[in-house]
């Protein structure tokens, strides 16, 4: 098993956080959606872009975005949180309790 240790530049990470900050989700989600690509393990831009998803309405898409972050980043309780939220919204309770 290979691990990708590549990780997006600090520029692009500050121009994601600055669009989602600005509330321009769709720049910041086609941000993340080419991280995710380039870096598929970077945990962090899978939790924006569940988050981002989750704010524009779609949460189906939200779920898997934020599945992937949980499976990243374990220990991560904002990860675990959002992935709630979004389970809690779809009408998955049991499974948002677990999250």
């Amino acid at each position: 098993m290979s691990i990708n240790i590549l990780s997006p530049s600090q520029q692009q990470l500050n121009s994601l956080i600055e669009q989602f900050k600005k509330g321009q989700f769709d720049e910041a989600e086609k941000l993340a959606v080419s991280i995710t690509k380039q870096f598929p393990d970077h945990q962090f831009t899978w939790k924006i872009l569940g988050v981002i998803l989750g704010q524009t309405g779609r949460k189906a898409e939200a779920l898997n975005a934020n599945q992937k972050a949980v499976v990243l980043g374990p220990q991560d309780a904002l990860a675990h949180n959002n992935l709630a939220t979004t389970l809690k919204e779809l009408g998955k309770l049991e499974e948002a309790e677990a999250s």
